[in-house]
C-alpha cells in the first residue's frame, strides 16, 4: 500500500500527466468502434484450478473468472462476486462484494469478464461466484440497483429499489444502463450501455428517487428510462447547483472582417439556449490567440482569472490548400472543481473548414466539445460523462473533435475511479489508430494508456508503452511533447525499479532544456521528483535544486511549486520542521498568486506536517481550513480525505491533554464515518467506527464505545473484513470487563478468537491473548471538553 502522501500525489499526478498528454488526432474512427482489443486467452501465469468457480485478477490488468464455467453461460450473462473462505455465521449469507458480466468464454475452466461495481475496499480475489438473473436478486452495497418506476410523482424522474438501507443519500449521483443488446464482447462494456444519470433527491428505508440530467434540446433525446434497467453508482456529491461559468471567446487571429468570432459567439449563444440550466455566460475577450500551438494550454498565464469556472476558446485563420480556413481551440483557466482530471487542449488546433463556407455541424460539435469541459471544470464528473457520451452517439460529431471526445470520456471514467474501464477504451482507441495509420491518435492513445497501465500496476507493459510513445516523440526533440514524453519514460522507469537507467535519463532531460523550456522542465521534474527512492538523495537534490533554480527566475507561481515540492521531499525525508515551512511558504506564494487549488493542497500537506510534529491544535486548524477549500472546490473525495487523516489525530499516543482538538473530536469521527459510508465504503466506514470506539474507550465512554463496536461489527461482516471483526469484538470484551459482566466477556473472546483465526492475521490473535491478562487501572479522565 501507497503511503498518503504518495497516494494523493498520484492522483495529482495522474491528473497532470494524462493532460500532458492529450493531443488532437486526425479524422478517422466511429464512436464506439466494434474492435476487439480484449486478451484473446488468459495470461500464462494465471492458476486457473480452483475448487470452485472464483474471481482472480491477471498480470495482465483484466478479471477472470475460473475454476468451472456452465456450459450454458454465455456472454453478457452476469454474475456476483461473494466471500468464499470459511463462513462461521449460519444465519446469514456470504457477503456479496462484487458483480460484472462475462465478456469471453475461453474454455471450461476460464472466461474474461467485466467488473460493473466492486464494494470499495473490498478484498475481491478469490471471490466465489454465483450466476444472477435480471435483475439482481440482491443489492451490492448501494453500488447495483434497478428501476421499479418511471413516473413517481412530484420532482422525480425515476424511482429505483434501493433505498436508506442499502446507505443511498441525497447526492449521490446514479448512471441507468442499458442491457446489452447482442453477445458482441465490447457490447457488454459498461461505458457504451450508460444512457443518462440520475440525480438522487429523496430517499426512503427501500427505495430511491431521483432527477433525470437533461441534455442539449440540439442532441437526439436520450432513451427512454425503463423499468428494470440497472442503475450504477457513480458518486456521491454535496448536490448543490453548479456554480455559473463563464466561456470567454477570444479575437480570432487573422480574421479581418471579424466573420470567424461571429460564427464562434453565434453557435456558442446557440448551443447554451439549447440547455435547460445552463448557467454559464457567453463573453468576448479582446485578446488574440495562437490556435495552431502545440501548447495551447500555456495561454492560460496570459488570461486573467475570473475566481469561477472559466474556458478561453480561440481561434486562428489558415490558408489551407489555397483557401483560409478557421482553426479553433479552448483550455480551462485555472483548475477545475471536483476531480480535477482534464484532457489537454487539441494538439495543433481543430480545422472547423474553409472560413466562408464553414459547417453548422462542425461547429456544434466543437461547441459541445468546450461545454464538455465546462461541466469538468464546474466539477460535474458524472454530467460531463453522459453529455459526452450524448455526442459520441451523434453521427454528426466527425474528426479530430471525436477521438478528443473519446478521451475525455475515458477519462470522466478515471475521474470516477473506474480505471480498467478507461483503459478499456483507450486501447479500442489505440488498435483503431494503429489499423488506419493515424499518427496523431496512435499518440494520443498512447500516451494516456502509460498511466491507466501504470494505476493498475502492471509497470513493465507501462514502462515499455512508454518507451515506445519517446521513440515516436524523439523527432520533436526539444518541444513540450517531447519533454513530456521523456518525463513519463523516467516515471515508469522508476516504477519497474530501474533506477540506474532513470538517473541517467533525468541528467538527459536536464540537458535537453538547459534554460528551462519556459517552464516545461520544472513541470515534468516536479513529477518525477516524488517517485526517486529516497536513498538516492544526490538525484533528488540535483532535482529539487534544478526546479528551485528555474522558479527564481520564472515567477511567483512556479515558486509556489517548487516549495510545495520541497515540502513533500522533506516528509518524505522526515524532516517535518523543514516540510512546515516549505509548506507554509508555498501556500502564502499560491495565495498571492490567487491560486486557490495549490493554497488548498499546501493547507493539507501543511495539516499533516503538523500532525507528525505531534501538534494536534494547530493540524486541527490546518485541516479545518483545507476542508472549507475542499467544499469550496465541491470535491467530495476531498474532503472525505481530510476528515480521515483528522482522525488520525487520536491514535494511541502517550499523552493526551486538552485541548481543542479533542473537543472537536466526536464531529471528526462522526463526519469521517458518514463520508465513508456516503461514498459506499462499507469496509472504510467498519474500520472508522473501530476507530471512533477506541477512542470512545480512552477516553472512558464505554457506553458509547459498545454500541460503536457493535456498529463496526455489522458493516465489517458486511464487507467480509473479518480483521476488523476480531478486532471490533476483541474490544467489546473489554466493554465487558469494565462492565464486570464476565459471561459477555467470554462470549465476545470467542468469537474475536473465531474471527481472528479466519482472518489469518497473527497480531490481532496475540493482541486476544494480551487482552486475557489482568486489566490495568484506568487513567484519568483528560477529557471534560468533549
Amino acid at each position: 500500500m501507497i503511503s498518503d502522501i504518495r497516494f494523493r500525489l498520484s492522483l495529482l499526478l495522474l491528473a497532470m500527466v494524462l493532460s500532458a498528454c492529450s493531443t488532437a488526432p486526425s479524422a478517422g474512427g466511429t464512436s464506439w468502434p466494434m474492435v476487439d482489443t480484449l486478451p484473446t486467452g488468459p495470461p500464462e501465469d494465471l492458476n486457473t484450478s480452483a475448487p470452485a468457480t472464483v474471481l482472480r485478477f491477471g498480470s495482465d490488468g483484466f478479471a477472470y473468472i475460473v475454476g468451472g464455467i456452465p456450459d450454458t453461460v454465455r456472454v453478457g450473462d452476469t454474475f456476483i462476486g461473494r466471500y468464499s473462505g470459511d463462513w462461521p455465521l449460519e444465519d446469514l449469507p456470504r457477503p456479496p462484494l462484487t458483480t460484472g458480466r462475462v465478456v469471453k468464454v475461453f474454455n471450461e475452466k476460464t472466461a474474461l469478464v467485466s467488473l460493473s461495481y466492486i464494494m470499495p475496499n473490498a478484498k475481491t480475489e478469490g471471490l466465489e461466484v454465483t450466476w444472477e438473473s435480471e435483475p439482481l436478486g440482491e443489492p451490492i452495497g448501494k453500488g447495483i440497483g434497478y428501476v421499479t418506476d418511471t413516473n413517481p410523482g412530484g420532482r422525480a424522474d425515476v424511482q429505483f429499489n434501493l433505498g436508506a438501507e442499502a446507505g443511498v443519500e441525497i447526492g449521490d449521483i446514479y448512471a441507468i444502463l442499458r442491457a446489452p443488446e447482442s453477445d458482441s464482447s465490447p457490447d457488454v462494456q459498461v461505458s457504451r450501455r450508460v444512457t443518462t444519470v440520475c440525480l438522487v433527491n429523496d430517499v426512503i428505508e427501500d427505495a430511491a428517487t431521483c432527477r433525470l440530467w437533461k441534455p442539449s434540446g440540439l442532441l437526439d433525446p436520450p432513451v427512454p428510462v425503463e423499468v428494470g434497467q440497472r442503475m450504477l453508482f457513480l458518486e456521491h456529491t454535496f448536490g448543490r447547483a453548479p456554480p455559473t461559468g463563464v466561456i470567454q471567446i477570444a479575437s480570432v487571429e487573422g480574421d479581418i472582417d471579424g466573420a470567424g468570432r461571429a460564427a464562434l459567439a453565434n453557435v456558442f449563444s446557440l448551443y447554451t439556449a439549447s440547455l435547460t440550466s445552463p448557467k454559464a455566460n457567453i463573453e468576448l475577450l479582446e485578446q488574440t490567440f495562437d490556435a495552431t500551438r502545440v501548447d495551447f494550454h500555456q495561454i492560460e498565464g496570459s488570461v486573467v482569472r475570473l475566481n469561477r469556472p472559466h474556458v478561453v476558446v480561440a481561434g486562428s485563420v489558415r490558408e489551407v490548400k489555397g483557401k483560409k480556413h478557421l482553426i479553433v481551440n479552448y483550455t480551462g483557466i485555472g483548475s477545475p472543481i471536483g476531480p480535477r482530471i482534464v484532457a489537454a487542449p487539441p494538439e495543433g488546433g481543430v480545422d472547423m473548414g474553409p472560413l466562408d463556407d464553414l459547417s453548422s455541424d462542425r461547429l456544434l460539435s466543437f461547441a459541445g466539445t468546450v461545454w464538455s469541459a465546462m461541466l469538468v471544470f464546474r466539477g460535474q464528473t458524472s454530467e460531463a460523462l453522459v453529455h459526452i457520451k450524448s455526442f459520441l452517439d451523434d453521427k454528426r460529431l466527425s474528426g479530430p473533435l471525436r477521438w478528443h471526445l473519446r478521451d475525455q470520456f475515458a477519462m470522466r471514467w478515471v475521474a470516477l475511479g473506474d480505471i480498467r474501464q478507461a483503459k478499456w477504451l483507450v486501447e479500442e482507441d489505440l488498435a483503431v489508430a494503429r489499423a488506419t495509420n493515424d499518427r496523431d491518435a496512435y499518440l494520443n492513445a498512447l500516451g494516456t494508456v502509460i498511466h491507466l497501465h501504470d494505476q493498475l500496476e502492471m509497470p513493465e507493459r507501462a514502462l515499455a508503452s512508454a518507451k515506445e510513445y519517446l521513440d515516436a516523440r524523439a523527432a520533436e526533440k526539444p518541444s513540450s511533447t517531447y519533454i513530456s514524453a521523456q518525463s513519463m519514460y523516467i516515471q515508469m522507469l522508476l516504477g519497474a525499479e530501474r533506477v540506474e537507467k532513470a538517473k541517467t535519463e533525468i541528467e538527459a532531460l536536464i540537458k535537453t532544456c538547459p534554460e528551462g523550456c519556459d517552464g516545461q522542465l520544472a513541470s515534468a521534474l516536479g513529477g518525477i521528483a516524488w517517485s526517486i527512492p529516497k536513498t538516492e538523495q544526490a538525484t533528488i537534490d540535483l532535482v529539487v535544486d534544478t526546479i528551485v533554480g528555474h522558479a527564481k527566475k520564472d515567477g511567483e507561481a512556479a515558486m509556489a511549486t517548487a516549495r510545495f515540492l520541497q515540502g513533500v521531499v522533506a516528509m518524505r525525508g522526515e524532516e517535518f520542521e523543514q516540510a512546515l515551512i516549505a509548506f507554509l511558504e508555498s501556500g502564502r506564494l499560491y495565495e498571492s498568486h490567487g491560486d486557490r487549488l495549490g493554497q488548498s493542497r499546501a493547507k493539507y500537506l501543511e495539516m499533516l506536517a503538523q500532525m507528525r510534529r505531534n501538534e494536534p491544535d494547530s493540524a486541527l486548524k490546518a485541516g479545518f481550513t483545507a476542508l472549507m477549500m475542499a467544499e469550496e472546490f465541491q470535491d467530495y473525495r476531498d474532503v472525505s480525505d481530510i476528515y480521515l487523516q483528522l482522525t488520525r489525530l487520536y491514535t494511541p499516543r502517550e499523552e493526551m491533554k486538552t485541548g481543542p482538538y479533542l473537543t472537536a473530536a466526536l464531529e471528526i469521527f462522526t463526519q469521517n464515518i458518514q463520508c465513508r459510508l456516503a461514498t459506499g465504503d462499507e469496509a472504510g466506514a467498519a474500520e472508522s467506527l473501530h476507530a471512533l470506539g477506541s477512542f470512545l474507550l480512552r477516553v472512558q465512554k464505554p457506553a458509547e464505545a459498545k454500541v460503536t463496536f457493535q456498529r463496526a461489527v455489522y458493516y465489517s461482516i458486511r464487507t467480509a473484513r473479518f480483521d476488523v471483526t476480531a478486532m471490533s469484538h476483541l474490544s467489546l470484551a473489554v466493554v465487558a470487563r469494565l462492565e464486570n459482566n464476565l459471561e459477555e466477556f467470554r462470549d465476545e473472546i470467542r468469537r474475536a478468537k473465531l474471527m481472528a483465526e479466519i482472518s489469518g492475521d497473527e497480531a490481532i490473535q496475540r493482541a486476544i491473548e494480551e487482552a486475557l491478562k489482568p486489566p490495568e487501572e484506568p487513567a484519568p479522565d483528560p477529557t471534560q471538553l468533549l
